[in-house]
């Protein structure tokens, strides 16, 4: 019989710990308000039961506000981080929609010290019952070797980088335990990963393998009529089927589906950044940023300028064009790393590891990513964003929309001095193809969240700057 992978304990488990850390946290916060007598009460101890009647309406609205982010699917929670920042968000909707009913039904309202006690202390409740609860299900998942077992098709960077994010997601307890590949003729394991034979032996190694409970086609390459036999055989062997979208197909968007005419029509879906608030809001928190900065860095600014000055011939800056937004050119500014003849007899041609055509003090610039400091300007002018693709030279641009499909959907957005595929390691001389599939990643799941994590990571990852 099938070993079957469940969500539903973990679910269920994670529902109960919600509504009796909620209660415990409702409860904690009215004794340390009203009873402990560490706080002073102005206006006298309220009546407990009148509190008591509204929790069942608070763990209602908290339940919900979890469900309708996620905070029951697996998925959605692998990291900490991830989890934390989902439960602020639904812990605050559910103190502002029980505000504002407090506000309109006036036969009952809360003391206004009450509310952000009461949201503090069930943030930190339910937060810290999961972390407690997700090592539980970890650790008797591992004792009783209750692993979701993934079968990957396709030895490849993909491949890897599923794998290994599978590795980084323990509370998940999942593994992949093998790869089918057709190409590859190498020993016995890829990069560590054992290769159990062809792709057309899937419906062997399902057979053999009872406890795979998952298939993962990470081959692009592989024709719509292969994978489709690959889900059959995988339905039949009661193993869930998900697939890599082909590198150009669909990179990584999101399908809407609409219904005219009595037809079903299928379009991509648009960026949040095209709606007029978020455009507003990520535009004000660059002009803030970028002003900021520029202000506060200002001597900085002053002594690179003097150094790149002072240890080469030319200007301290560098002005380029560039292809922004809506394929509008601009020039962004940097301070000038290379010779000033650096392209002369090579033309355009992107920089490269141990280029010789660095200036001393250049080499330092780029290694640390201080010659992009300028472009704070481009951010507080308009022509670009802190975070977003990176702008690409038109010579490029016109070559790259001809052979990558999709390629020019990353300019629907501001450009950005850093972006979701340089944080990712692709800078330089890397694949246009990742980087185009990491943008539109970007463009089409963007949050100020997303914003802050990348802006973040930048202040660390120096990789591939040279």
């Amino acid at each position: 019989m099938k070993a079957r992978y469940r969500k539903t304990y973990y679910a269920v488990s994670l529902l109960i710990s919600d509504i009796f850390m909620a209660m415990a946290a409702l409860r904690s916060a009215f004794w340390l308000l009203f009873e402990s007598g560490l706080l002073r009460i102005s206006h006298g101890r309220p009546d407990y039961a009148m509190y008591a009647q509204a929790f069942g309406l608070v763990i209602v609205l908290l339940v919900a506000s979890h469900r309708a982010y996620g905070l029951y699917v697996e998925e959605r929670i692998s990291y900490l981080s991830e989890e934390a920042r989902l439960l602020f968000k639904a812990g605050t909707v559910t103190f502002a929609l029980l505000l504002a009913i407090s506000f309109f039904y006036r036969g009952f309202s809360f003391s206004r010290s009450y509310l952000p006690v009461a949201w503090a202390m069930t943030l930190l409740f339910v937060f810290t019952a999961r972390i407690l609860l997700g090592y539980l299900y970890m650790v008797y998942r591992r004792r009783h070797v209750k692993f979701k077992e993934i079968l990957v098709i396709g030895a490849n960077h993909e491949c890897v980088r599923f794998a290994m994010d599978q590795k980084r997601k323990p509370r998940r307890c999942s593994k992949v335990v093998g790869i089918l590949d057709d190409r590859y003729m190498g020993p016995v394991a890829y990069k560590g990963i054992p290769v159990l034979g062809r792709v057309g032996d899937l419906d062997g190694i399902l057979s053999s393998h009872q406890n795979i409970n998952e298939v993962v086609v990470t081959d692009g390459n592989l024709p719509h009529e292969t994978i489709i036999r690959l889900m059959m055989i995988s339905d039949k062997h009661l193993a869930s089927f998900r697939w890599a979208s082909d590198v150009f197909g669909m990179l990584a968007a999101r399908v809407n589906m609409e219904t005219e005419a009595g037809m079903t029509l299928l379009s991509l879906k648009e960026s949040p950044l095209l709606e007029w608030e978020n455009r507003i809001l990520k535009r004000f928190f660059d002009a803030l940023l970028s002003a900021s900065g520029l202000l506060v860095l200002s001597p900085v600014l002053l002594a690179l300028a003097a150094a790149v000055k002072l240890t080469s011939r030319g200007t301290c800056f560098y002005r380029q064009e560039r292809v922004g937004e809506d394929g509008k050119r601009f020039k962004i500014v940097k301070f000038r790393t290379m010779r000033r003849d650096a392209e002369a007899d090579s033309g355009p041609v992107w920089a490269r590891k141990d280029d010789d055509r660095r200036t001393l003090i250049g080499k330092l610039l780029r290694r640390t990513n201080l010659d992009e400091l300028p472009q704070l300007w481009n951010v507080l002018k308009g022509d670009m964003s802190l975070v977003g693709p990176r702008p690409e030279r038109p010579h490029f641009v016109g070559r790259f929309k001809e052979g990558i499909p999709r390629y020019m959907a990353r300019h629907k957005i501001k450009s950005g001095i850093t972006g979701w595929a340089q944080v990712n390691g692709l800078r330089g001389d890397t694949s246009i193809e990742e980087r185009t599939k990491y943008d539109l990643y970007y463009i089409e799941n963007w949050s100020v969240f997303l914003d802050i994590k990348i802006l973040l990571k930048t202040l660390l990852a120096f990789k591939n700057a040279y």
